[in-house]
């Protein structure tokens, strides 16, 4: 920690009456960012101040009750600001409720609360030890620190992507990378993830609606995606006929030809044989398979898509890989969050 928050606790000062309070039990929240050093808490709703490992002594509000984003926010550049801003307000209320404040709303609180006898006399305390004034202009000093601190930086556990946990949980960052020799369940060998490149093109085949959000460069070859669309109205239509209940845990046994008419009939059943020109010479894919239905991207229209994805090799991959090559993209996520 830094050298003036050591100082500060050499001093043994008491910040309980500034809503500041040192416990024993420092355990965290779900919303506490990774690396916090938590050193006080305001008796309320859970609420406290805390350092984070890696932006050195910026001080940190964390407010549970608030939920989502809301969570977290920067309320003083160091320690010493933060006695500064205590000195100007009175109390940690005002600081860590600032965010949703403008100046008059800011300015009406500390005038409705204004500093008690004890909370007075600790506030002496503090700038007769450390040689503090009040900050000059506490809500303008807040709102432009907050403006510019990117909050997204923060890390935080998987507690707080929970929507149990977070009811207002933000979504998760994760990152998405496609191998040529893979699955969605992994990826064997030291292959490098391939090089996306964004191709977002809707079209229209085979009666269809496709969309193409992305190609991947591999070392081995190209991976490709496609999503097909199918009406919802479709989909329901195809598991009212089959007696398919997906709130029901029921399991139904069904023939082999009733399982074999079931593919033929599916919405999302459609298989193709992909080729690419390239440079003016034909890729055959080495592959191609359907996977889960997904959301389509970009949109929320009442319909789902089935994503499929080719592999394409040139000539010398094809020599060396045939034989082992995966038909499905394989996924790596890791909170960013």
């Amino acid at each position: 920690m830094a050298a003036f928050y050591q100082k500060f606790l050499r001093r043994h000062l008491d910040l309980s009456s500034l809503s500041v309070m040192r416990r024993e039990d420092n355990d965290p929240y779900f919303c506490t960012p990774k690396g916090a050093s938590i050193f006080g808490w305001a008796g309320v709703d859970g609420i406290h101040f805390c350092f984070v490992r890696g932006f050195g002594e910026t001080v940190f509000a964390v407010s549970p009750m608030n939920g989502g984003r809301d969570c977290v926010h920067v309320i003083a550049r160091d320690f010493s600001d933060f006695l500064r801003l205590l000195l100007a307000t009175g109390d940690s209320a005002a600081l860590e409720q600032a965010w949703q404040w403008d100046e008059a709303q800011f300015d009406a609180f500390l005038v409705e609360n204004p500093p008690t006898d004890e909370q007075k006399a600790v506030l002496s305390q503090i700038s007769t030890v450390f040689s503090l004034t009040p900050m000059e202009r506490p809500w303008q000093y807040l709102r432009k620190l907050q403006a510019e601190f990117d909050l997204s930086k923060l890390k935080f556990t998987e507690d707080f992507y929970d929507p149990e946990m977070n009811g207002d949980a933000p979504e998760q960052k994760t990152d998405w990378k496609v191998y040529f020799d893979g699955s969605f369940w992994g990826h064997h060998g030291r292959e490098r993830a391939g090089r996306e490149m964004p191709v977002q093109k809707w079209f229209s085949w085979a009666g269809r609606d496709w969309f193409a959000p992305s190609v991947y460069v591999c070392s081995k070859g190209i991976v490709v995606d496609f999503c097909m669309r199918a009406e919802a109205s479709a989909l329901r239509g195809f598991m009212e006929k089959w007696g398919i209940d997906p709130e029901s845990d029921e399991s139904i046994d069904f023939s082999r030809d009733e399982r074999e008419q079931m593919e033929r009939e599916h919405p999302l059943s459609l298989g193709f044989t992909p080729s690419l020109a390239l440079n003016g010479a034909t890729a055959a894919a080495s592959f191609s398979c359907r996977s889960s239905p997904a959301s389509a991207p970009t949109q929320s229209p009442p319909w789902r898509t089935t994503a499929l994805t080719a592999r394409m090799a040139g000539a010398s991959a094809a020599r060396h890989s045939r034989s082992s090559r995966s038909a499905r993209r394989s996924s790596s996520r890791s909170p960013s969050r």
